[in-house]
């Protein structure tokens, strides 16, 4: 389901009731913080640093996560960094 299609589907009350974070789960989240400096929009491979913006050209990182084995995402969005925003608002690389 494409973006619109899922706000429709979570404005429901009803379809909200139908999923939940359980107590009784164990979530794991991992962020790669080692990799990725989400503040200097930096990575970090092999002892080196590589400036995110000037790879990514202009596209976003995508944040996603899924339950176990599923091909459905529990969420999947994009993130820019303000140094991406200004880059594309002034034509700059």
């Amino acid at each position: 389901m494409d973006d619109k299609e899922r706000k429709r589907y979570f404005s429901s009350k009803d379809n909200l009731a139908a999923h939940w974070f359980g107590t009784d789960l164990y979530y794991t989240f991992d962020f790669f913080t080692d990799k990725i400096n989400l503040e200097t929009w930096e990575f970090y491979l092999l002892g080196k640093k590589f400036n995110l913006e000037r790879y990514l050209l202009g596209q976003p990182v995508r944040v996603l996560a899924r339950a176990g084995n599923s091909a459905e995402y529990a969420w999947n969005f994009e993130m820019w960094h303000e140094k991406q925003t200004r880059s594309l608002a002034t034509g700059d690389e």
